[in-house]
């Protein structure tokens, strides 16, 4: 009996000391410092409160320092640091495994990209920034600690979404290459007179046109009807017609905040060869048909407020019915267009035509001011049209007298051409009526008998 109660006493014992040897070999990792941005933050969040700042669209370096007491030491651990609430992806960072040893202290670094686009509603929203380390044995090693993180918007902040080539991202010299510029606002503030560029540095050439506004991504009730994004218009740049076959970098640049902000995307387009046609033959399908493109007039003088019309003529000689479009490029910085009809149907040698209308805004810089017309039938260009407005201040009063006094003269002019032929018409009528008065002459034939004649 006594030597079953001393075997039990050493079992029990046994087992104890098995639990505290377990016990020490399963020391938790101690999280002993945590630095964001070169800030200190207390790892006893729950008495001494930690909230921490950072904007949408900026990266956030978080130095963890840590160590253990466990004799043993510990394999593989792992320092981990994430956030949530972030609908599209995770966003998180985490070491490499690394062993352990007590008496020694560890610093690893760790970014934390935080989205351009992550949804924050309202201004107190907050998220929670985690930071944990974790070893093979997960609940019996790992330290975790919780920080409040407050995300604001950038004030101004514009981001290029997406650029479009059509009818692709590949053309020949000569051919236009058009694109459109998709851009959202992620910032505080409502952007106006957004500029949006597109060039090719390696070729000299490049176009630029204007979005009116886009509303901040926090719209107010009165806001609702605004976008927050918005697409550019056409943006038309005409490869030179020596420019060699190759791959060539086009920048995207979106300038905002009255030109204090500036947000930039790169593409690439692909110039290919140019084929070959014989003079005199029509081009096969696909390529651009033989045609004469004139246009009544390359300057015309245009107010401030004012619109000018430009007709383009087109004379298509090839041996099929071609269907033509016109497109105008370069007139965004200080005017607006539009064209009527947009696409022009032209019966095999035969001739169609399509009106350009350029009007100048009510600020446009006083100035002669270039654009470019192309005609393109298949998507390629069959000609490009240099043109020019020279723009004018509004006309004053004195001005308008002069013009009503130049209208007037024109208007005198023709009423005095329209009187003489009137006046020439009149005297022709009298002169055949005198002759139809005249009395008949009896003429005596060779019977000695009269007749009588009209």
């Amino acid at each position: 009996m006594k030597y079953k109660l001393l075997t039990t006493l050493l079992i029990l014992l046994i087992g104890v000391l098995g639990i505290s040897t377990l016990v020490s070999a399963s020391s938790n990792i101690d999280i002993t410092k945590v630095t964001v941005d070169g800030v200190e933050f207390s790892t006893n969040p729950t008495t001494v409160p930690n909230v921490i700042s950072a904007e949408r669209g900026s990266t956030l370096e978080i130095k963890v320092e840590l160590s253990t007491a466990n004799i043993d030491g510990n394999d593989d651990v792992k320092v981990r640091t994430w956030i949530g609430g972030y609908e599209f992806d995770d966003v998180s960072d985490k070491t490499a495994p690394f062993d352990m040893q007590p008496g020694v202290r560890y610093v690893k670094t760790l970014h934390i990209d935080i989205p351009e686009d992550i949804d924050v509603e309202e201004p107190d929203d907050k998220f929670i920034l985690n930071v944990e380390a974790f070893g093979k044995n997960v609940d019996a090693t790992n330290e975790a600690i919780e920080f409040t993180l407050k995300i604001d918007k950038i004030r101004h902040k514009l981001n290029i979404m997406d650029v479009i080539f059509y009818p692709s991202n590949a053309v020949e010299p000569g051919r236009a290459l058009r694109s459109v510029v998709r851009v959202e606002n992620l910032g505080q503030q409502k952007e106006e007179d957004v500029l949006v560029r597109v060039s090719i540095p390696d070729l000299g050439i490049s176009t630029r046109t204007y979005i009116d506004e886009l509303t901040a991504d926090q719209r107010s009730d009165d806001e609702d009807d605004e976008e927050t994004s918005a697409s550019s218009r056409d943006l038309v740049l005409t490869i030179p017609q020596d420019a060699k076959p190759g791959e060539y970098d086009v920048e995207v640049d979106v300038e905002y905040s009255r030109g204090h902000e500036t947000t930039t995307k790169r593409s690439t387009i692909l110039v290919e060869e140019l084929e070959s046609v014989t003079p005199g033959v029509t081009p096969p399908s696909g390529e651009a048909p033989q045609a004469i493109i004139s246009i009544d007039t390359t300057t015309q003088d245009i107010a401030q407020g004012s619109e000018a019309l430009y007709k383009v003529m087109v004379a298509n000689l090839g041996k099929e019915r071609i269907l033509y479009t016109v497109a105008i490029e370069g007139e965004g910085a200080w005017g607006t267009s539009r064209i009527s009809p947009s696409f022009i149907s032209v019966d095999s040698n035969q001739a169609g035509e399509a009106f350009v209308y350029v009007k100048a805004n009510e600020n446009a810089p006083i100035g002669q001011q270039s654009f470019r017309v192309s005609v393109l039938s298949n998507g390629k260009t069959v000609k490009t049209l240099d043109l020019r407005s020279n723009v004018v201040a509004k006309a004053t009063e004195l001005g308008n007298l002069g013009l009503l006094k130049n209208g007037l003269e024109i208007s005198f002019v023709i009423l005095i051409v329209i009187l003489i032929i009137l006046g020439l018409i009149i005297a022709f009528r009298r002169v055949g009526s005198r002759e139809s008065r005249r009395e008949p002459e009896r003429i005596s034939d060779s019977l000695g008998e009269s007749q009588t004649y009209y």
